[in-house]
């Protein structure tokens, strides 16, 4: 039996530096999420992009930006992105990624909002809706809580062998 409803490619246009290049090769999908509503899908990717989705349609609904001039743009991180989550409002999307940072966004008109050194290359991310607190784990065996709504580390566990 199929117990599909439907079956969409979720494919994300061109980013300005891929047309300028002219490369067509696409990255590799590391992490996704789904938004609290369950309407949007999120996508991180190997190459630092973040894209999202509408769920039911497929189409594509906005790329996550790092603005960096006028007109100069940057994918969201320049690592690998290894954990997203949206808040209980979708009023904030939260990533991490292998380049050391965890940042955040505005979930709707995606821009973001602050960004939190974590001193180390993240490998998984877990948020706990209810408390908008976000576990992150990292290379240096240091789980960091950090405060979404503050941006800021509220604790250290170390010592994880």
């Amino acid at each position: 039996q199929h117990f599909t409803l439907g079956e969409h490619i979720l494919s994300p246009p061109a980013d300005p530096q891929q047309q300028q290049q002219r490369q067509q090769q696409q990255p590799a999908a590391t992490a996704v999420a789904i938004s609290c509503c369950g309407n949007y899908g999120l996508v991180g990717t190997d190459a630092g992009r973040v894209d999202r989705y509408n769920l039911q349609s497929g189409i594509h609904r906005g790329t996550y930006w790092r603005k960096t001039g006028q007109d100069d743009v940057l994918p969201a991180h320049d690592g690998t992105v290894i954990g997203l989550a949206s808040d209980s409002t979708n009023k904030l999307l939260v990533t991490a990624s292998t380049d050391t940072h965890l940042s955040t966004w505005d979930f709707r008109r995606q821009t973001l909002t602050a960004d939190l050194p974590l001193g180390s290359a993240a490998t998984h991310l877990v948020l706990h809706a209810a408390s908008d607190l976000v576990a992150v784990a990292c290379v240096d065996r240091v789980v960091r809580m950090v405060d979404v709504e503050a941006c800021r580390i509220v604790r250290r566990f170390s010592g994880h062998r």
